[in-house]
Order: C-alpha cells, then structure tokens, then sequence
C-alpha cells in the first residue's frame, strides 16, 4: 500500500500563479478606469468647440461684438471672452472663462486684427465674433509633454462658416 499524504495547504507554485493572475488583473482594470491622453484630448476639443460656439451664439444674441482670447500665464490656460459694450471691452456677460487643462502644450492660430480704429483696438489678440453673424477662422493645437509618440498633435479648427475640424496629427502646423 502506498501511503497518501493529506495535503494541508496550497504549493509555492500554486500561490504565486494566483498573485500573477490577480497582478495582472489590477493592471488591467487601473489601465481602463483612468483616462487615455486621446480621451481628454477628445474631452479638450469639445470644450473649446463649445467655447467658440457660445461665443458665436452670444454675439448673435446680444447684437454685440464678442472677442474670444486665449490667456497664458504661470498658473493656467484660459479663454477669456470680452465684449463692445458702451464703447469699451469689457468682460463678457453670459460667457465664462474657459479654464484649459495645463499638461498640454497650446499653440493658437490668431487672425490678424486690423488697426482701423485704434479706439476699437482689443485688449488682447483673439477671434473676433460680429453680431452679423461674422467670424474670425482659427484653429487651436495641443500636444502633451507625456506623449508616447512625438507627432501626437490634436487640433481644432473652424472657418469663417463655423464648420469644425478635428484632427489628429495635422499636417500642417
């Protein structure tokens, strides 16, 4: 008769292909449950299509010029909207400030404002959006430090009919 030993317990080998299945199982869900670059770039643009959209609809609204701008400082990234209203700029009543993620690095395709009046001349440069329905074509780029890969460049542009355009790794800078 061979003698059969009562097993108490599980092997070494046993323990340690449960800790790597459970290892690779916690891997797996905090790579899914945080958010992807490609997921706040996505997040960032429907923000800034929002802003430009609202800047556009206020215009139109309140029969007034609006000016969308983008402002960099130490601190934050923002998009301040300011108004002609009694003669002056002024900050936008109805448009908040638009307060941009600051990992990314931003670049900004400001039109040219001319020098007509120098009355009428904008606290900062930006986009300009006419109560006619008028507007200045832009477009905004936006990489990350972090990137994976050094040609991750997303953008949002629109043109003078409000038609948007998102686009990863453009072509043109």
């Amino acid at each position: 008769m061979s003698a059969v030993r009562a097993q108490a317990g599980f092997t070494l080998i046993e323990l340690l292909v449960v800790l790597v299945i459970m290892a690779v199982m916690a891997a797996v869900g905090v790579m899914s449950l945080s958010p992807n670059e490609q997921a706040q770039a996505r997040a960032l643009s429907a923000k800034l299509q929002g802003a430009v959209q609202s800047a556009y609809d206020q215009a139109s609204f309140q029969q007034r010029l609006i000016l969308l701008a983008p402002v960099v400082s130490e601190e934050q990234v923002s998009l301040q909207a300011w108004q002609w209203r009694d003669d002056a700029w002024q900050q936008a009543e109805g448009l908040r400030e638009l307060s941009l993620p600051g990992e990314f690095d931003y670049q900004w395709q400001l039109p040219e404002l001319a020098e007509q009046n120098q009355n009428f001349k904008p606290p900062q440069p930006g986009w300009l959006f006419w109560p006619s329905g008028e507007l200045s074509a832009g477009s905004v780029s936006w990489s990350s430090p972090r990137q994976r890969f050094d040609n991750e460049v997303y953008r949002l542009s629109w043109d003078e009919a409000l038609n948007f355009e998102h686009r990863l790794n453009p072509e043109v800078p």
